[in-house]
């Protein structure tokens, strides 16, 4: 990537909210297939959000046209690695994808994460879904949140995240939960 897109890439990143102004730069990740075709993807790293329940304190960014639909919570904190676990608390982590064909791709999340005994379901411990994305001048915005609902959700340990898209990983990122110092 050239210095002037480099530039312009930080900028609308900066326009969007995504890094704070002490990031010293956003992770990214270059995919490269055997055919040749490219994804880069940057990421500002995981943020702590609260949920306000029916408040609504944290506008959906906008890029390019393509909008984000977040849980309506405010950030607490940007580009954390170790999220307290309180009720009514979570983690959000995004990331800008650029190189998607224009129009609908699907793009795989699988997470990994602390065991979790869930009534009438079990333990779990991996979570997998195929996730619709619109790409509009090679560009999308993904995003996963996370809010601490139930007791059972609030198990500390690692979280691994792994978006996949033509069955090779373009994104991945962890954090980790910790028990809040809260009651």
């Amino acid at each position: 990537m050239n210095r002037l897109t480099r530039t312009c890439l930080h900028l609308c990143l900066l326009a969007l909210g995504l890094v704070s102004v002490s990031c010293s730069s956003s992770m990214e990740q270059r995919t490269i297939y055997p055919d040749g075709f490219r994804i880069l993807t940057v990421s500002p790293g995981p943020v702590h959000i609260r949920s306000e329940g029916s408040k609504i304190t944290y506008k959906a960014n906008t890029i390019n046209g393509l909008r984000s639909d977040h849980y309506k919570t405010t950030i607490l904190k940007r580009n954390v690695r170790r999220i307290p676990n309180r009720l009514g608390d979570g983690f959000g982590v995004i990331s800008l994808i650029l190189g998607l064909p224009d129009g609908k791709s699907n793009l795989v999340l699988e997470i990994d994460h602390p065991p979790f005994q869930i009534p009438q379901k079990g333990l779990q411990t991996h979570f997998t879904r195929v996730e619709s994305f619109e790409s509009k001048n090679a560009k999308t915005l993904w995003e996963y949140s996370f809010i601490f609902d139930h007791p059972y959700e609030q198990t500390p340990g690692v979280w691994n995240f792994r978006l996949k898209y033509r069955n090779k990983i373009i994104f991945s990122e962890s954090l980790t939960v910790v028990p809040s110092a809260e009651p």
